[in-house]
């Protein structure tokens, strides 16, 4: 068992609290002395579940790492991919957020360390922040913030992943300190999915997709109790997938569930950059996919409720600079 020398302060106070929680599982470290992650489901976050995100959310993880025999020093957390590479962390500033969330076409220029990153959508790893939160004699907690960037729910069945190690040197002196092994979070963007930001409701988040609030409500039988008291960062699908058959256009999409074209690719925004079915022509209505792709589509299903006041999204209304097309409203009505 860990001893604390500390005596008669409050920090010997707080260190025996720190060890009782601890020690538990202090004690199934590896017995050489290499830290590893303790408290999982508590403190630490449990890595045996993936993680649900959404592009454009920003998320995070604790872990806390300790040693069974080291009670002096605390370990250094480090940042990798799965494979072994260590990375380092990004700032994640408003400015940054923008720039993971938003496609190439839309980011702007600042965002943009050299030139070969101008027309790719960026990498988790240009999207990250590890952050060391509290450290005490033989423990360090860590906090891991992150953005699923664009594209990143259509690249690899929407699957992310980092790692997190942390070492420690005991004599001080050592070029090849003990390190814990890889503690790795798998994270699953979900398509078609945004969630709450701060001071958004269902009605704002709505506004900014192009669609009425019951038809997010009615995507999430999961909302228990009042739709205007979800806590912020809340995941919420936005609607459906449509798998596309043999003969459809953007154009037929659009008109069977009662949208625009122009949303349908605010909906799906990596449609954009996409080869034209007949670019010949100039016709900017329709691209090539393939039977079976899936949209997102958010149908419209309320249009009767509200008769003549139904909402009609435009992006110059909101502050949002025209796409391609322009700014977007739905078709007529029948």
């Amino acid at each position: 068992m860990r001893l604390l020398k500390t005596q008669g302060t409050l920090l010997f106070g707080l260190a025996v609290l720190v060890a009782a929680v601890y020690v538990a599982q202090a004690a199934t470290c590896d017995s050489a002395g290499s830290p590893c992650v303790i408290d999982v489901g508590t403190s630490s976050y449990n890595n045996s579940e993936t993680f649900l995100t959404a592009v454009g959310c920003v998320k995070e993880i604790h872990v806390v790492f300790g040693s069974l025999l080291d009670d002096v020093t605390s370990p250094h957390v480090e940042l990798f991919t799965t494979s072994g590479s260590k990375r380092n962390s990004i700032v994640l500033d408003a400015e940054q957020e923008a720039c993971c969330e938003n496609a190439p076409l839309d980011r702007a220029s600042t965002c943009i360390i050299d030139r070969s990153e101008e027309k790719i959508p960026f990498t988790l790893f240009r999207c990250i922040n590890l952050d060391i939160t509290d450290q005490w004699p033989g423990y360090t907690r860590a906090k891991v913030t992150f953005i699923a960037p664009y594209n990143s729910d259509m690249t690899d069945d929407g699957k992310l992943s980092f790692c997190l190690t942390a070492a420690h040197d005991p004599t001080f002196t050592s070029t090849n300190p003990l390190r814990s092994q890889p503690y790795c979070i798998d994270i699953q963007v979900q398509r078609c999915s945004a969630c709450l930001k701060q001071g958004q409701g269902l009605v704002n988040m709505a506004k900014q997709w192009g669609t009425q609030w019951t038809q997010i409500y009615s995507a999430n039988q999961d909302i228990i109790g009042s739709p205007d008291h979800l806590e912020e960062g809340r995941l919420l699908r936005l609607g459906p997938l449509y798998a596309l058959r043999e003969g459809d256009t953007l154009m037929s999409v659009a008109l069977k569930f009662g949208v625009s074209v122009n949303q349908l690719f605010y909906w799906n925004k990596y449609l954009r950059p996409m080869e034209d079915t007949v670019s010949e022509n100039n016709n900017t209505m329709s691209r090539e996919v393939g039977v079976g792709h899936q949209l997102c589509v958010l149908p419209k299903t309320c249009y009767n409720s509200f008769a003549d006041q139904q909402p009609v999204f435009n992006q110059i209304e909101v502050g949002l600079k025209p796409s391609k097309g322009g700014a977007w409203a739905d078709p007529k009505q029948v």
